[in-house]
């Protein structure tokens, strides 16, 4: 199976706007590469987009969860 078999088999996915929409009503982050400023989501708040029951996203949200333990286990581990 692959990711053109998601329309068939799950009810809804979410479309670019979706991703547009949210990044406007969530804390987006910036990065900038050859003058084009790039939106992002930052771990905790990409795991939202990943709510869902496909394979690929509970991967994705037992990938981001790691992530963010990572970067906790880092800060907490530096001098203040």
């Amino acid at each position: 199976m692959d990711g053109n078999d998601d329309l068939e088999q799950y009810s809804r996915i979410p479309t670019i706007e979706d991703l547009v929409a949210l990044c406007r009503n969530l804390n987006t982050h910036y990065d900038e590469i050859k003058g084009i400023k790039i939106p992002y989501l930052k771990p905790a708040l990409l795991i939202e987009t990943k709510r869902g029951i496909r394979p690929k996203d509970i991967q994705d949200r037992i990938f981001l969860q790691r992530l963010i333990e990572q970067e906790q286990d880092r800060s907490n581990r530096s001098p203040a």
